[in-house]
């Protein structure tokens, strides 16, 4: 399963919304490889996913993906391009 989204500027939707998934654990390397433009990194222990909104269904996408993989999120924060993300802890039943 591939889901496309930007990681470049030039092609970021008109609200130029981003987004980071954290994950608590650590993530195989390359398990975002599946998802066109999402970049991975592991921090304090935990995997980070940070990529474009391209549009809400896309988002929804990667966090059904999560979802039906069994992995919980732990943190879901958007952002502007231009900003700091606002931070939201959200629970499963947040996300879907």
């Amino acid at each position: 399963m591939i889901l496309t989204m930007s990681n470049d500027p030039q092609e970021a939707p008109s609200t130029g919304r981003r987004f980071r998934i954290t994950i608590e654990g650590r993530l195989s390397d390359g398990f975002a490889d599946v998802f066109d433009g999402v970049e991975q990194e592991t921090i304090s222990g935990s995997t980070v996913l940070t990529g474009t909104m391209v549009d809400p269904a896309t988002l929804h996408g990667v966090l059904d993906y999560l979802r039906r993989l069994g992995i919980e999120v732990e943190r879901f924060d958007t952002f502007r391009n231009d900003s700091a993300p606002d931070r939201s802890r959200c629970d499963e039943g947040d996300i879907g």
